[in-house]
């Protein structure tokens, strides 16, 4: 059976499921409460998300928000599924390949639940912004291409709405929220934009592709040592970034969690906003962010010890840099 015919029993599927379920939502929600109220869940079910881009990131995140009992979303990608998909995208199959992530996921997720509302683009850009994110409360930034990125955290900044971003940074669970009276985007990456972004030439998105690249690896350098020689030697060669299913879907659920409590529900968390980051080696179970804040205390307790002054003052400094 080919796609089409895949699709219109799916939709006969989701159909029945709608007669045979009327109170389907009411599975969603049982096993959840107790860890969430029945306000908070439906706090979750009226809240406009956007994910934007659904692929190994963006679409078991997607899942999580529906399952969750998300209702109301907005999802924007503009590839197809292909076999180079089938090591982390959930919806990867046989059967898919060759048709957009967006029309997948949206039929997938109806299939959970039949009540949801998704709205769908392919691509991002400054002439349709406005439009994809109306009404979008919080959205999460999952999606390859600096340009898109770029207006999508521009508008989030100047209309209210937090953003959530994560990388597949391997063996490195990471998440980072923009919210729009922090640093923007562009200074958190240190870019020197002087003109629109309609502007912007292949070239200059290329050299500000570098700079990004330069920021990560300063908050990612652990991860170099997730890589076997074979796997830095393909990325060195022009194949692309390693990848693994299980590394990908933590970073998916850690973001499910920040946009779920922190964003739409709003309890009392601790939470990394840019610049700040979430970063913790989920190998070598180590706290990265910690690890840092250690290495720079060393810093400057030795930069204290080698300076000029008496025991006492260095003994104060010190102190107070400790208390």
């Amino acid at each position: 059976m080919n796609w089409q015919g895949l699709s219109q029993l799916f939709e006969k599927i989701i159909n029945q499921t709608k007669s045979q379920y009327p109170n389907l939502r009411k599975f969603i929600y049982d096993r959840c409460i107790g860890i969430v109220s029945r306000e908070e869940l439906e706090k979750i079910r009226t809240t406009h998300i956007a994910v934007l881009g659904v692929g190994g990131i963006g679409m078991p995140l997607l899942e999580l928000l529906v399952r969750a009992g998300a209702e109301t979303l907005t999802i924007v990608d503009k590839d197809i599924i292909d076999p180079t998909n089938m090591n982390r995208v959930p919806l990867a199959f046989p059967f898919t390949f060759g048709q957009k992530k967006i029309e997948v996921a949206e039929l997938f997720m109806r299939m959970i639940n039949p009540n949801v509302n998704i709205r769908k683009f392919e691509t991002i850009t400054s002439q349709n912004i406005a439009e994809v994110l109306q009404d979008v409360e919080v959205a999460a930034l999952t999606m390859d291409g600096l340009y898109s990125s770029l207006v999508t955290a521009k508008y989030c900044r100047e209309h209210n709405i937090p953003l959530l971003e994560g990388w597949a940074l391997a063996g490195i669970l990471n998440a980072r929220i923009f919210m729009p009276k922090g640093p923007s985007y562009e200074e958190v990456y240190n870019f020197e934009i002087t003109k629109p972004y309609d502007d912007l030439t292949k070239e200059d998105l290329a050299m500000l592709d570098d700079a990004m690249l330069v920021a990560l690896s300063k908050i990612s350098r652990d991860t170099i040592k997730h890589y076997t020689s074979e796997g830095l030697r393909l990325m060195g060669d022009g194949y692309p970034r390693r990848s693994f299913s299980s590394m990908v879907w933590i970073i998916s659920a850690l973001l499910a969690s920040e946009l779920i409590f922190k964003l739409i529900l709003k309890r009392d968390l601790p939470q990394r906003i840019a610049p700040d980051i979430f970063l913790y080696d989920y190998i070598y179970y180590t706290d990265l962010v910690k690890k840092g804040q250690k290495r720079k205390l060393r810093s400057q307790i030795r930069e204290i010890l080698t300076n000029d002054g008496s025991i006492q003052e260095k003994t104060n400094a010190i102190l107070k840099l400790l208390l």
